[in-house]
């Protein structure tokens, strides 16, 4: 994803003193106005993570999960593109971005491939596989970041006209981790069509998946591609745009790039969490629900036990004189057996 400075904020070429943040743009209308769109966009989404992180927390009374931590990420992610588009145009904070956004879709890709193994019955190879895996895909995140971050803070790479080779190896790794959390999808939708679960909880299940997996697997390959392509017409044509830096076709692909490579996955998450949210709000009402039924059926029969109860001991209380009624009973039996034999 080579997303360079805005208004084609490349490396060692001429427009890169150029600032476009929001706080500073007043000229060329169209820079502005696309940095304004981004800037309110990244806004607009940092409070609906806030209020998904508030709804997850409210309806499962936990503050660590796999979405929540997601989420507090993904407002780490909105929070430093807030700074970028309106105050700061830097590449830097750029790469922090991207880093915030590679991380989240580390996460979501481990809970799902830990799930796989659980539904496997591969718990052991969560230690011996996936933790080194996971560490290891961290360190080279965390390593292609500083990278990128010292090219653009330190002028390195002046030879290059244009971008920073820092954004195709993080796309790249990008690109692979999706296509893994793609082959994990397809394992785990096997073993969903194998249980025996409610229709409705699979359809959600399986829409929550594939959701994650095409959203990012798409922006993966697009970020790639555009990297690529980025790099060939450097190349060929000498130049850092595909068209002129001022001009409006310009600044709507570099809108379209930032819109598909950072907000989408974003809005994505949040789509998807709040299905979540409302299927585990649907169950926290049904389970309330089903205890209120219980302690209703609970007192009615305590009711009746009671009153059962209180049977009891007054058919005991009017059980002591039985032998009374007995003896009498007995005369009474053999005054009519004597009768009877009289006749």
């Amino acid at each position: 994803m080579t997303i360079l400075e805005d208004s084609s904020l490349s490396q060692g070429s001429s427009s890169s003193d150029k600032n476009y943040a929001v706080i500073n743009c007043f000229d060329p209308l169209d820079e502005c106005l696309r940095t304004a769109t981004l800037a309110l966009l990244f806004t607009i989404t940092l409070i609906l993570c806030l209020v998904q992180v508030f709804r997850i927390i409210k309806n499962t009374r936990r503050y660590f999960s796999y979405q929540l931590i997601v989420l507090y990420i993904a407002i780490i992610e909105c929070i430093l593109a807030a700074i970028h588009w309106y105050f700061i145009s830097s590449t830097s904070l750029i790469f922090l971005v991207i880093y915030c956004r590679d991380i989240e879709l580390a996460v979501v890709t481990y809970f799902f491939i830990q799930s796989a193994l659980i539904h496997f019955e591969a718990k052991n190879l969560k230690k011996i596989v996936l933790w080194p895996l996971y560490i290891f895909l961290f360190l080279i995140l965390t390593a292609a970041t500083i990278f990128g971050i010292c090219v653009d803070l330190f002028d390195l790479y002046v030879d290059r006209d244009c971008g920073n080779p820092a954004f195709i190896i993080l796309s790249g790794i990008t690109l692979l981790n999706a296509s893994v959390f793609f082959i994990t999808g397809i394992i785990i939708t096997v073993k969903y069509n194998r249980m025996n679960i409610s229709s409705t909880i699979l359809k959600q299940k399986k829409l929550i998946l594939w959701s994650l997996i095409f959203t990012n697997f798409i922006v993966a390959l697009i970020s790639f591609t555009w990297d690529v392509t980025d790099i060939i017409h450097e190349n060929i044509s000498k130049s850092c745009v595909f068209f002129s830096d001022t001009s409006v076709v310009e600044n709507v692909l570099e809108f379209c790039e930032r819109f598909i490579d950072i907000i989408i996955p974003l809005w994505c998450l949040i789509i998807t969490f709040e299905i979540e949210a409302k299927r585990t709000k649907e169950i926290k009402d049904e389970s309330h629900e089903l205890f209120d039924n219980i302690e209703q059926n609970q007192e009615t029969f305590s009711k009746h036990y009671n009153e059962y109860q209180t049977f009891v001991s007054e058919s005991n209380t009017y059980s002591t004189y039985p032998n009374i009624n007995s003896e009498y009973s007995v005369v009474d039996s053999s005054d009519d057996s004597e009768e009877d034999e009289g006749y």
